[in-house]
């Protein structure tokens, strides 16, 4: 726990790191209702591009603190969130606002600066894909609070929808608002080396009902597993896993572009995931290209209705060249 811990930090470039969380979705949760603690508002902004189900979670999360969610809209070109709809969500009751980077769409927000420096003293929560940080910058260089994300990426090969492995990070100046459990180093009355739990006055062990947070034995396993990941894959090793996904991404895209009636609508920067859009109906070419052996992507005219017929797809090292080329195919196949 305490090398997983490490590694992400470093990672991450945040201070402090916790022993895990359930998932992204919880911490995202856990996020806001630490951004209620640090700033006794309890207004959260997020994105209107968000997918459903964390916006669920996030929702069951507040509700007993009484919270507010309001969303913020995207560039309908550019696909990164709007700097104008941000700004008009920003007030004195703001008590924090959540970014994804990459975001729903796959787009790289490339203003994520400009958007710390919009929240004022609102708490800035930033959600992460962790592979992706093999080339992007990471969120604490760009003055992120908090760090949320998802690290099954790492060594938890997924298995009917699981096991996850959530991602919670921040700065020592508010880590005892932080939920989860905190492994430190010290040593033992002989002076051997030792690991302990630390900061355990925030836990429900000993604060009960006051407690940051009811989580208890987590994710320690998966973060066992994640933590030998990396320390197997090293920095080079990340950054060579980040461009497969990215390579991926853009060698896809071009070969989809090519398809008559099919288009790319979004110019920002994309990392591994990436929106298309669709000449036919999304649910017919869904069934059209598993009756040829593929899973089309996420359909998202139900999720964000300006889209239209369109899907979410997303490319990772587990992709070959023939697999891109054969979705190619099976997708031109269906829509002529």
């Amino acid at each position: 726990q305490f090398e997983y811990q490490s590694l992400m930090a470093e990672l991450l470039e945040m201070e402090v790191v916790n022993a895990s969380m359930y998932d992204w979705s919880t911490a995202i949760g856990e996020a806001a209702r630490m951004a209620y603690r640090i700033t006794g508002r309890r207004k959260f902004a997020i994105p209107r591009h968000m997918l459903p189900d964390k916006k669920e979670v996030l929702k069951n999360y507040v509700w007993g603190l009484g919270m507010e969610i309001v969303e913020y809209d995207y560039d309908r070109e550019t696909g990164e969130s709007d700097l104008n709809s941000i700004e008009s969500v920003v007030d004195e009751d703001l008590a924090g606002l959540y970014l994804e980077n990459p975001n729903f769409l796959g787009v790289v927000e490339s203003r994520a600066q400009e958007i710390k420096e919009i929240l004022g003293k609102a708490v800035f929560v930033v959600g992460v894909n962790p592979v992706s940080l093999g080339i992007l910058k990471p969120p604490g260089s760009y003055g992120a609070d908090i760090v949320v994300g998802e690290a099954q990426v790492f060594g938890s090969p997924p298995n009917f929808g699981g096991p996850l492995l959530g991602i919670f990070a921040t700065s020592l100046r508010h880590v005892w608002r932080m939920p989860g459990r905190l492994i430190g180093m010290s040593r033992d009355a002989d002076g051997n080396r030792s690991f302990l739990m630390i900061l355990q006055a925030r836990e429900q062990h000993i604060r009960r009902a006051r407690a940051t947070s009811n989580i208890c034995s987590n994710e320690a396993l998966c973060a066992v597993a994640s933590a030998i990941y990396l320390s197997l894959l090293g920095r080079s090793g990340l950054r060579k896993l980040a461009l497969v996904n990215h390579t991926n991404a853009v060698r896809l895209m071009k070969m989809l572009s090519e398809i008559p009636g099919v288009e790319i609508p979004h110019s920002g920067y994309h990392f591994n995931e990436f929106v298309v859009r669709l000449p036919r109906d999304e649910d017919e070419v869904h069934r059209g290209l598993l009756e040829r052996g593929y899973h089309g992507g996420l359909r998202l005219k139900r999720i964000l209705p300006e889209l239209g017929d369109s899907m979410l797809l997303c490319t990772t090292e587990l992709h070959t060249k023939g697999v891109l080329e054969g979705f190619a195919r099976a997708l031109r196949e269906v829509v002529s």
